[in-house]
């Protein structure tokens, strides 16, 4: 897989702009700009008024350079009655030859209900025959107990399909939890065209109230989503997720979004 396939797959796998490569060579829809809008209702399972339904809005726009991409996006999320607004850029680049990497920061200036800022990295490494390893850490400032979670992954190539499994370590206030996820995708075009499900178990971060407060607590959680471009321009994604949290209520999330190319 050549360099600009790979970083293709990995701005589809984040998911931000949060896409995985097709297999295929990269065609000029793929080295394109795209602007994104998604909204994302949640739905809670709880009568307590504190845990009213949440909700996200995100707008970006990722540009695709020779050796990488770059992207911002802002996003408005609601909790516990409160609203944060948050700014976030994202940066894509080769590293080396077989080896790409994501760099993504994010501040949010009120910091009600998400960190005051966050650091991620994630270097992907191939091991040739369509295998890939790949290592992460992320850092939350949040004001009781930052959080930081470190990642390691195995990922599969097999024509149009990927496959892959994660294990992530947590910790927080001197406490480390670990958890395990596994996701499917199906290409249907090139690299923004897609169709993948996954699910997880283990112990994680857990927002439980404004400021925010975490926790780790245990949790499942399962997902589908789908992503596909109408017309040459125009795309359409949706997803649905399911989660169940120790200690509070179940979570099941909706969204739909827009994308345009160019």
């Amino acid at each position: 897989m050549n360099s600009a396939r790979w970083i293709m797959t990995l701005m589809t796998l984040l998911g931000t702009l949060p896409a995985l490569a097709a297999a295929q060579s990269p065609s000029a829809s793929e080295t394109s700009n795209v602007v994104s809008f998604t909204h994302e209702h949640t739905f809670i399972s709880s009568a307590n008024p504190g845990w009213a339904d949440w909700t996200e809005t995100r707008v970006g726009l990722m540009h695709t350079l020779d050796r990488g991409a770059i992207g911002g996006e802002t996003a408005r999320v609601k909790r516990f009655g409160l609203a944060d607004v948050a700014l976030t850029a994202d940066t894509y680049i080769e590293t080396w030859s077989g080896a790409y990497a994501n760099i993504r920061g994010r501040i949010t200036p009120q910091a009600d209900v998400l960190p005051r800022w966050d650091a991620y990295a994630e270097l992907f490494q191939s091991l040739g025959a369509g295998w890939e390893a790949s290592a992460s850490a992320w850092h939350m400032n949040v004001p009781a107990a930052n959080v930081s979670v470190f990642g390691a992954g195995v990922g599969r190539y097999a024509g149009a399909w990927y496959l892959r499994a994660l294990g992530r370590l947590s910790r927080s206030a001197g406490s480390n939890v670990g958890s395990t996820s596994i996701l499917v995708r199906r290409y249907l075009g090139d690299s923004r065209e897609l169709v993948e499900v996954a699910t997880g178990t283990g112990r994680e971060v857990v927002v439980l109230g404004a400021g925010p407060v975490v926790a780790l607590r245990r949790t499942t959680s399962a997902h589908i989503r789908a992503q596909q471009f109408v017309t040459p321009v125009l795309g359409a994604s949706a997803a649905l997720s399911f989660n169940t949290f120790e200690g509070a209520p179940d979570r099941l999330g909706l969204s739909v979004g827009l994308l345009a190319r160019f």
